[in-house]
């Protein structure tokens, strides 16, 4: 990136550690939505599952 370029080592630590901070920034972005996705679809199932199980229940004497 710095082809050709006189970086300050400080400044080189600096944009290296900033490219992890993205990466990881990045990968709990991805996580997240996995795990939205995976309270909204439980949740969906709940939502369904739930009226069979309560009405045999009701059903019961």
């Amino acid at each position: 990136m710095t082809k050709g370029v006189a970086v300050d080592k400080a400044v080189a630590a600096e944009l290296k550690e900033l490219r992890r901070v993205k990466k990881a920034y990045e990968q709990l972005k991805i996580e997240h939505d996995l795990l939205k996705k995976a309270i909204a679809f439980t949740s969906a199932r709940k939502v369904t599952s739930s009226p069979s199980s309560n009405s045999s229940k009701s059903s019961t004497p």
